[in-house]
């Protein structure tokens, strides 16, 4: 069966001064459709709250521009929702403190409650906490189909490698994972599996969404040759590369798998 992509990646609504995000506001009430009931816009798109988030939700594709295209879709659906309401979306942001005005609402109190799983232990994750109760995060969450008959497991093993690793190099953000976006953290879905580990900042940039594509396909493809375990040496560098933010770690991987290269932006 061919692979198909999908995703559901969270933005920050804000008001904008010199194009740079202040005044960051609640979703709720703006966006509309919740994740029981998503709000639908046609073609296979949806948006929907998601805590103080605004969330899209984009068809499955086929291919590196079918994805690419989608995603940026999606983030123009909110865009134009944003807009409507005075507001702009938080372009680049995967993590913030929100004011205390805007937290107010039961929605804006709750996490998600639906389990998510870690591929390296095969257990279920703890339910997130952080002591900042105004801090928030994105997601930019990748769902793979037409996997059948693969293990998992090894399939989100080896996104950690192909997309989890290089991605602390590209994600600007190092705070996320106070909440969200540890190595190995998965959801099993009735078509595939949805990759959790990546924030929101690669769905900004064209070049960056083509990268999800392939770097997922050569994940898959090394999927069906290599099964990543979680007490080898390769698999505790991986996890403590992604849980760490650790650049040098990265370096160490990439020197043993070159496949994974990247172009490599620097964090400022």
């Amino acid at each position: 069966m061919k692979i198909s992509l999908g995703a559901d990646p969270e933005v920050f609504l804000c008001k904008e001064i010199r194009n740079e995000p202040v005044g960051f506001v609640s979703a709720v009430g703006i966006i509309g459709g919740s994740k029981s009931e998503p709000r639908d816009l046609g073609d296979g798109f949806f948006v929907q709250e998601d805590n103080v988030t605004a969330e899209f939700n984009i068809p499955p594709s086929f291919s590196a521009d079918e994805f690419a295209e989608n995603v940026y879709k999606g983030l123009a659906n909110v865009d134009k929702l944003a807009l409507e309401a005075g507001l702009e979306v938080a372009n680049g942001v995967a993590s913030c403190s929100f004011p205390e005005s805007e937290l107010q609402t039961e929605a804006a109190k709750l996490f998600g409650c639906d389990p998510d799983y870690d591929a390296w232990t095969t257990f279920m994750n703890d339910k997130p906490h952080c002591s900042d109760e105004s801090f928030r995060s994105c997601g930019g969450h990748v769902h793979v189909g037409g996997i059948e008959g693969m293990d998992p497991f090894s399939v989100i093993r080896a996104m950690d490698l192909f997309l989890g690793v290089p991605a602390v190099v590209l994600d600007k953000d190092t705070k996320r994972k106070q909440l969200y976006g540890k190595a190995g953290s998965f959801r099993f879905q009735p078509y595939g599996v949805e990759y959790r580990t990546l924030s929101n900042f690669w769905i900004f940039q064209p070049f960056l969404r083509k990268w999800v594509w392939e770097a997922t396909i050569k994940a898959v493809e090394f999927a069906k040759r290599v099964k990543l375990k979680e007490d080898s040496i390769e698999g505790k560098q991986i996890q403590l590369c992604i849980n760490n933010n650790d650049l040098d770690m990265y370096k160490v991987i990439r020197s043993k798998y070159p496949d994974i290269g990247i172009i490599e932006y620097a964090r400022t």
